[in-house]
């Protein structure tokens, strides 16, 4: 015997009262059960109610199903083999019946045990049966509860056996018990089976047909509306203190293990969760050191174009600086040639001045009535070549012009030209020792040689006027001067001119040794660091690989955690649960049962606590999940601060120390830009 199901007959009547007092819906709908399943615990007599085959239980709480208008309670077999799961099988059914109205009982058994041969197997199951409900109601109400009793005759595939056969062999039963008069109750108990039974045909009956059939039997009879008698409360209490000594056991062991269980939880996340952030922190630095290097690449590919452009540039200015070398040095020759014979051409001519002024009047008394006196400052070498004239107001200077022959000046070009004048209008020249008689008054002209003073003093009766000419050579002149700064100042400009050039030229050329040199060490150092890219992208192609399984082992890790977790979890009613959890699913129960009775006990605290340990255990693995998946996301990789805004164009000295030697030289794109320096 393992199973025993019970229905009320309020069914009926559309509505029942469940295990907990509450009243059920009723369901009108009838299922079809077109393929009886089988499995390894048992067979489903009723769709969705599993019947054990064995001595163990497959029901270990109380479950209630609507089959077609029916309300089935699936319940534990009255005889398992465990004595600590009868003890709550046993309570459990006191519990229940404590609270259902008008109960209708289903027993199931095989009509292969009925009509076997060996007649110890029906007897067997019939004594079983028969005892446990005598147990479970008490002897003396044991024989009111027959009457609600009906039964289920499984396995009677291909109808192997008539209707009369079952009923002859439950007869001869019913007489060969009647002699055992020390098991009050048996021949009631099978004469009730004889009456009341059906049989089901897996091979053929259809879920409908089992329902009606069902249906029929347990409205049948004068019992229905019977009540259960008061349950002795004596006994009740006896089975619930021993149901709570062994359920209390069994948390105490289970809070011992769940807290075993978290102790080792973190710790042996720790190795997962570092190996994440080792693999995570090489990855940044792997990723760092190929953006360094891919910094490097630009840079140094704009060191390249840069070079190759300073050499086409210092190119042209070299050829422009050279010819423009060779026209300043040709202009430099043409300047000094016309130097020189703008020297010698000096050096020929002479510079001839004149001092003149005419004789003033005087007042004075017994004087003569013109006088001329003046103290002229006067070179030596000047005075050598100094010609002194005095000539008469009249007729005018038209006879003088006429006779220097220059253009109407009164001044010569030679100054030989006045020496040798001896015009009748000269009344005194110092070169011809000529003086008109008595024309003068007075005459006195003399050279003070130590004052550097020439002295000359006429007076006269006549108005006159006294000339005074000097020559000294034209190279001495200030127009000299001016004609030799300028041809000077010149020259200076265009050797200047010449010397930048030079200059130019020199910087050129060292430019574009410096650029071939640049563009020659970038290019070798390109190539290796293309080459190390390439390899630290394929190092982080593998390192990525390692991170993933490495955070889905971590998360792995979580997972298979809170699986262990639900292991240790007490699940509820109806939630689904491995057979492990059969025994904290039925603690949970006798937990709400003891409460619902008025029994309550220090189970509830111990459940709390075990929820309150699972719950913690489970806050901490949601965390773990949660580093996992912030440590899955990439870390920023953070580059020098000399690359964060881009390698600069125009110098990488600081680019090539920050990259820890991506450049192997120090020189700058400075060192050859001299375009335009001309």
């Amino acid at each position: 015997p393992t199973a025993v199901a019970f229905l009320s007959a309020r069914a009926r009547n559309n509505s029942c009262d469940s295990p907990t007092g509450q009243p059920l819906q009723h369901h009108q709908e009838i299922s079809r059960l077109s393929d009886l399943q089988h499995n390894g615990h048992g067979k489903e007599t009723l769709e969705g109610i599993e019947v054990g085959c064995g001595v163990g239980s497959v029901t270990m709480v109380p479950v209630m199903y609507p089959v077609g208008n029916l309300r089935v309670f699936d319940v534990p077999g009255f005889k398992d083999t465990d004595p600590d799961k009868q003890i709550v099988i046993n309570i459990l059914h006191k519990c229940l019946l404590t609270k259902v109205k008008d109960p209708k009982f289903i027993v199931i058994i095989s009509v292969e045990d009925l009509m076997s041969e060996a007649q110890e197997r029906f007897a067997t199951v019939i004594d079983d049966y028969h005892n446990k409900l005598k147990d479970l109601f008490g002897a003396h109400n044991y024989l009111s509860f027959i009457a609600t009793l009906h039964f289920v005759l499984t396995k009677n595939d291909d109808g192997k056996y008539t209707e009369e056969q079952i009923s002859a062999k439950l007869k001869d039963v019913i007489y060969q018990s009647l002699g055992d008069i020390h098991n009050e109750g048996l021949a009631e108990f099978l004469k009730r089976m004889t009456k009341y039974h059906i049989t089901v045909d897996y091979m053929h009956d259809t879920q409908e047909v089992i329902l009606d059939q069902l249906q029929e039997v347990v409205s049948e009879g004068p019992e229905l509306g019977y009540h259960i008698p008061s349950i002795d409360h004596e006994s009740l209490d006896l089975h619930a203190e021993k149901l709570n000594t062994y359920c209390a056991m069994t948390m105490d062991e289970k809070i011992a293990k769940v807290k075993d269980f978290g102790s080792h939880v973190f710790v042996d996340f720790v190795p997962s969760k570092k190996k994440v952030e080792l693999l995570r922190d090489e990855i940044c630095d792997v990723q760092t050191k190929a953006a360094t290097h891919s910094a490097a690449i630009t840079t140094l590919q704009g060191r390249i174009v840069h070079a190759k452009q300073a050499i086409v540039d210092n190119t042209k200015l070299l050829a422009t600086t050279t010819a423009d070398i060779g026209l300043t040095e040709q202009e430099i020759t043409r300047l000094t040639k016309d130097q020189s014979f703008m020297l010698e051409t000096l050096e020929k001519f002479q510079s001839v001045s004149m001092r003149g002024d005419v004789a003033r009047r005087t007042a004075r008394v017994f004087a003569p009535p013109f006088e001329f006196n003046s103290n002229i400052i006067m070179d030596p070498e000047e005075y050598e070549q100094m010609t002194c004239i005095v000539v008469g107001c009249e007729p005018g200077d038209e006879t003088l012009r006429g006779y220097m022959d220059n253009g109407g000046s009164l001044i010569p070009t030679d100054i030989s030209k006045v020496a040798q004048c001896n015009l009748d209008i000269v009344k005194y020249s110092n070169r011809m020792l000529h003086t008109t008689p008595n024309f003068f008054r007075t005459r006195d002209v003399q050279y003070i040689a130590e004052n550097r003073i020439l002295r000359v003093e006429f007076t006269s009766q006549y108005c006159f006027k006294v000339l005074i000419y000097t020559s000294v050579p034209f190279a001495s002149t200030v127009a000299a001067a001016v004609q030799k700064d300028h041809y000077q100042k010149s020259l200076n400009e265009k050797r200047s001119e010449l010397m930048s050039l030079t200059a130019t030229r020199t910087r050129a050329e060292a430019a574009i040794e410096s650029a071939h040199h640049t563009e020659h060490t970038s290019a070798a150092r390109l190539q290796e660091l293309e080459l190390e890219l390439e390899n630290t992208k394929r190092i982080e192609q593998t390192k990525l690989v390692d991170f993933e399984q490495a955070t889905q082992a971590a998360l792995g890790f979580v997972k298979e955690r809170e699986k262990q977790l639900k292991t240790h979890a007490i699940a509820r009613t109806g939630e689904d649960r491995d057979d492990h959890d059969k025994d904290a699913t039925l603690i949970k129960e006798v937990s709400k049962i003891f409460a619902e009775n008025n029994l309550e006990t220090a189970l509830i605290g111990k459940l709390q606590a075990h929820e309150a340990e699972v719950e913690a255990i489970r806050s901490q693995l949601n965390e773990m999940t949660t580093q996992i998946k912030i440590l899955s996301r990439p870390k920023e990789v953070v580059l020098p601060s000399n690359l964060a805004d881009g390698p600069r164009s125009t110098s990488t000295d600081n680019i090539g120390h920050a990259s820890r030697g991506v450049f192997d030289d120090n020189t700058s794109d400075d060192d050859f830009l001299f375009v335009g320096h001309n």
